[in-house]
């Protein structure tokens, strides 16, 4: 009687091994046939992305911006003029030449330096907490990205192990049929299935290509050259809390809220400072003239009389920006409070969907395993059927690695919606506007 190659079970014994106790979370070392590439962890793809990420950048560029605004509007916004005139007399009883020299400042009366510097800092505020969204943003798209990618690595391992397993099958039952103690039909069911799992092997390979890519372009390097993802995933909550204590820490720490809030407070400031624009700018001048050989020193004091223009038009656009601030909180408010609900359903759900595969699934396919074993040996059962029960372990544990990755991915966008940072919170360069 013919035994099973050890080495079959030697792979069986990996594959229900795997389901019980390993997570997608744990990636072995590329294997000695692929060329040597970086590991990175998740820590590992944090950092790079604080340094190298585009959008960082870009996030960066724009809160400058705005403290640069903030810098403008601190600097009084009138230079001194400086006025000189000459002019040659010429008369039937003498000539000369008359000159004179003028300093005149526009003067503003209505405290607008005060109101542009409080508006800008209110802009500057929105810019930061903007700054501190895109931040939790990233890091949850590298967070992803991670996943993804262990789920991708765990995918195209038991891809291969799977292959193994029925190349073996395929070689016992090949020795079978020329002792004369196979068939056939078990012998073509062997190569059948040793084709499709070859293929399985070549499209798990394909996607673990794109997860290491996807990974590296979100962290903003090459994915050309990219990272291998290794080691633990997203950390889990020790202990969720419940919704309602969830939704209440979001609308306190969403930077995306505080961002709104901001805009709601630069909008009402706005306002002030067009109403003060209403008021005219004052106008005062010395001046230094010599006519005829003799000094004439003097000033002069000037205003627009607002008999048209009153700034109506500013005004109004201002106070219409601070009902569309004040809807964009209320919709931001009402956005966060969904997105929070949406996410725990997502996580208790992915949750549960892992328990239950580790305490049903995992059970019965490595008992079936065991007797399945010793069915064979005895000579009770045909290739067919061990390739049916490897295919139903196999296709347990990619249900099992998938399980786990929506379970990654659920955790993540849940620590998102709360406003739980991923990357550690920096606001860059900050403003030394104030001394200027």
């Amino acid at each position: 009687m013919f035994r099973t190659p050890r080495r079959v079970w030697a792979l069986a014994a990996l594959l229900s091994t795997s389901i019980g106790g390993a997570s997608f979370a744990q990636a072995d070392n590329p294997s000695p046939q692929e060329p040597k590439v970086s590991t990175w962890t998740l820590d590992d793809a944090l950092s790079r992305a604080r340094s190298e990420s585009p959008v960082l950048r870009r996030a960066e560029a724009r809160l400058e911006t705005a403290r640069a605004d903030l810098m403008g509007a601190r600097t009084y916004p009138f230079n001194p003029e400086v006025g000189f005139e000459a002019a040659e007399r010429s008369g039937p009883l003498e000539t000369g030449t008359d000159r004179g020299i003028e300093i005149g400042q526009e003067i503003e009366i209505g405290g607008q330096r005060g109101k542009r510097t409080r508006a800008a800092e209110a802009e500057v505020a929105a810019a930061e907490s903007v700054f501190r969204r895109t931040e939790q943003e990233l890091g949850h798209r590298i967070e992803l990205a991670f996943a993804r990618g262990l789920a991708e690595e765990r995918r195209a391992e038991i891809a291969s192990a799977e292959l193994a397993l029925v190349e073996d099958l395929l070689s016992f039952e090949e020795k079978r049929l020329e002792a004369g103690a196979g068939t056939q039909l078990d012998l073509n069911i062997a190569r059948a299935a040793t084709g499709r799992v070859r293929q399985a092997l070549q499209e798990a390979l394909v996607a673990r290509a794109g997860a290491r890519t996807a990974l590296a372009e979100a962290v903003g390097v090459d994915p050309v050259d990219p990272p291998v993802p290794t080691g633990l995933g997203p950390a889990p909550w020790p202990e969720v809390p419940p919704l309602s204590v969830l939704v209440e820490r979001a609308l306190a720490a969403r930077p995306d809220l505080a961002a709104d809030r901001a805009a709601l407070e630069m909008a009402r400031r706005q306002v002030d400072l067009q109403r003060s624009l209403a008021l005219p700018n004052l106008r005062a001048s010395v001046f230094s003239r010599r006519e005829e050989g003799d000094e004439i020193t003097g000033g002069g004091v000037g205003i627009a009389v607002p008999l048209f223009d009153r700034n109506q038009g500013g005004i109004a656009r201002s106070e219409a920006a601070v009902s569309g601030a004040a809807a964009d909180l209320a919709a931001t408010e009402l956005a966060v409070r969904r997105s929070v609900a949406d996410a725990y359903a997502r996580y208790e759900s992915a949750t549960q969907a892992v328990r239950a595969l580790d305490a049903l699934v995992v059970g019965t396919l490595e008992e079936s395993l065991a007797l399945l074993g010793r069915a064979l040996e005895a000579g009770k059962v045909s290739a067919g059927e061990v390739i049916v029960l490897q295919r139903e372990l196999v296709e347990a544990q990619r249900q099992h690695v998938q399980a786990e990755l929506d379970l990654a991915t659920a955790r993540s966008d849940l620590r998102l919606a709360v406003g739980h940072p991923a990357l550690a919170p920096r606001i860059p360069n900050p403003s030394t506007a104030g001394d200027s």
